[in-house]
């Protein structure tokens, strides 16, 4: 029953696209996919250990005492709203330094002490997290407390999932396609020459916010992205066809631009490219393709000239989407996918 009505829900969203024409098929019919050269590496400054002054957070624990006074000795934490208070003295100390925060405790400290010194310790740094998601064994939050490289992280989640099968064992994680985001930005990292060949020009040091994701290698799953009513990723089957992939996103937005509709196919570091017309295959006018596990269809919201202008925004939005949903699946049980709140032209 719940089949049937899927499958009837799934028509009626594919019902504007379709209607007055007949979709033709062909299973060996494919589009011609080109190879398109992306970064093969991150800057080479990312792989130098930071010495960036740490700045303050909520959780940052801190031993605080005014020099030559008796009994002053106190930890205080900075509050999930990022102020501290010691004594009578309260600061909005996320973001600041040791330092700076020093200078401003004891300006304050002045209407009740005599030229107040005060000596700060930073007991504790928990205000600085990444996030490691997917085939680990131990996948969660991770807490910056020195400066750490993505193997480094990647081990005190549990290191990488293996599945051991007499005298063979094999990788859980899908390298080909596992990704870092950085301020919503997808890093230049290819994990299989980090992680299989031990390249260190990919190692580099993490950033509080850094999202790393390694997918199973088992799951077949096809992203539909850009100006779809619904972009997400679909559950790969034989019969997974463009056509039917965009019915499962509840059919293309009303600002879309079916005539050059993207497929980008292999690894995240070595795509293929194939632009595809959408809406000919929807007037009956083209043969609609079969489509292959880690696709990832984007549906633009206007023309563009060459597919290399927007590809970095297309796996940026991939990105950012996929680490929102992950994050969504780890703290709510089958919880309804995210959709992207940025531009669709991937710009």
């Amino acid at each position: 029953m719940k089949t049937a009505l899927r499958f009837v829900l799934l028509l009626v969203a594919a019902l504007p696209c379709l209607a007055d024409s007949v979709v033709h098929f062909d299973p060996h019919a494919q589009p011609t996919f080109e190879s398109l050269h992306v970064p093969q590496g991150p800057p080479a400054a990312l792989l130098s250990e930071p010495h960036d002054t740490y700045r303050l957070g909520p959780g940052d624990k801190l031993e605080l005492e005014l020099m030559e006074v008796a009994d002053t000795r106190q930890i205080s934490i900075v509050m999930p709203d990022g102020d501290l208070y010691y004594q009578t003295a309260h600061v909005h100390a996320a973001g600041l330094t040791i330092v700076e925060l020093k200078a401003a405790l004891e300006k304050q400290l002045e209407t009740d002490y005599r030229d107040p010194q005060l000596s700060l310790i930073l007991r504790s740094m928990t205000s600085q997290r990444i996030m490691v998601m997917g085939r680990v064994n131990a996948p969660g939050i991770i807490t910056l407390d020195s400066p750490t490289t993505i193997v480094e992280a990647i081990s005190e989640a549990g290191g990488l999932m293996i599945q051991h099968s007499g005298i063979n064992s094999e990788e859980l994680a899908d390298l080909g396609h596992s990704f870092l985001v950085r301020n919503g930005e997808m890093m230049p990292v290819n994990f299989v020459k980090l992680l299989r060949d031990g390249d260190p020009s990919q190692n580099i040091y993490l950033k509080d916010g850094d999202f790393i994701y390694l997918p199973s290698s088992t799951s077949g799953r096809v992203y539909v992205l850009g100006a779809v009513n619904l972009a997400r990723g679909v559950d790969y089957s034989e019969e997974l066809t463009l056509v039917t992939a965009i019915g499962y996103a509840q059919g293309l937005a009303p600002r879309s631009f079916p005539q050059r509709v993207v497929i980008i196919r292999n690894t995240l570091t070595e795509p293929k490219i194939a632009v595809v017309n959408l809406k000919a295959m929807l007037n009956g006018k083209a043969i609609d393709v079969r489509l292959q596990p880690q696709d990832i269809v984007w549906v633009p919201n206007s023309p563009f000239e060459k597919v290399e202008s927007i590809v970095g925004g297309i796996f940026n939005t991939f990105a950012r989407t996929e680490a929102a949903n992950e994050g969504n699946r780890a703290v709510i049980r089958s919880p309804a996918p995210v959709v992207p709140t940025i531009g669709l032209n991937a710009q």
